[in-house]
């Protein structure tokens, strides 16, 4: 068969791979598409972004608005992203900690899990406080600089971390983001050791986070719990007081998801001063 039949000689199908790119594309920033942003996002012609967009539509993953004439991801998506939960094990199992753990820290809490080379938010609860960490759930944010994403990195076998690095720089946001591989390969060893990752203000300026892991029946890591607040509510002070907090309620997920007691991670304080 030719290349220009739409196959490279890997055998990959080069539409349904630049259809996959394309529901990427979409974002809480950017939760509609036009034709020619999409182009533009792909880095390809206008014409062959419309008869992407117009698949994904007649296949009901997206739809047109019709006011805009731009195109969203459509309720099926939302239900084919509560299946992947659902068979994961999470659900909604995780509402009553993650509330437990609002009601006691006051700060917005979230819950995310690894994608490629980002991290997903699939369940957040907002602060009440007018002052707050505002990221939407299914936002997609980078893993090397969130305390979810570091700490997702940190538990992955090597061969996966390569990728992952791999797959997404290790992009500058701010003066405290990690952009040296070996720098953030000793992060990740930190993280490790602690069963906890801190974001001093890596992604935002003027954010902090904190994340510990959620374990499994098999004792893999497959999601994060995390609190996230403005730097001046979130000091390392009061990330030490909530360390353990942040702790139980992970393992009272982890326990949900019929991780043995003996492998749930230990509650114990090791929050410290960094950057």
């Amino acid at each position: 068969m030719k290349e220009n039949d739409g196959l490279k000689q890997d055998g990959t199908l080069q539409t349904a791979v630049r259809a996959g790119l394309t529901l990427t594309c979409f974002s809480d920033r950017e939760p509609e598409l036009s034709v020619s942003r999409l182009a533009s996002l792909l880095d390809i012609p206008a014409s062959n972004a419309y008869r992407l967009l117009a698949s994904l539509e007649a296949a009901g993953l997206l739809e047109q608005n019709p006011d805009t004439k731009r195109y969203r991801l459509s309720w099926l998506m939302f239900s084919l992203g509560n299946i992947v939960l659902n068979q994961m094990g999470i659900g909604g199992r995780t509402d009553a900690a993650m509330r437990a753990l609002v009601d006691i820290c006051g700060e917005t809490v979230s819950l995310g899990i690894r994608s490629g080379g980002s991290v997903i938010y699939i369940r957040r609860i907002e602060s009440l406080e007018m002052l707050r960490a505002d990221t939407a759930v299914g936002s997609r944010v980078p893993l090397h600089c969130t305390a979810i994403g570091k700490l997702l990195l940190a538990y992955l076998p090597e061969e996966e971390l390569r990728q992952a690095i791999e797959s997404a720089p290790l992009k500058r946001f701010t003066d405290n983001t990690i952009t040296d591989l070996v720098e953030l390969r000793k992060e990740l060893s930190v993280i490790r050791k602690n069963s906890i990752s801190i974001d001093n203000q890596e992604f935002g300026i003027g954010v902090r986070g904190m994340a510990c892991p959620i374990l499994d029946r098999h004792c893999r890591v497959v999601a994060s719990l995390s609190i996230g607040a403005p730097a001046s509510r979130l000091s390392y002070d009061r990330m030490r007081e909530l360390e353990q907090v942040l702790r139980t309620q992970a393992n009272v997920i982890s326990r949900s998801l019929d991780c043995q007691e003996q492998d749930l991670i230990p509650v114990i304080q090791t929050v410290r001063n960094s950057k």
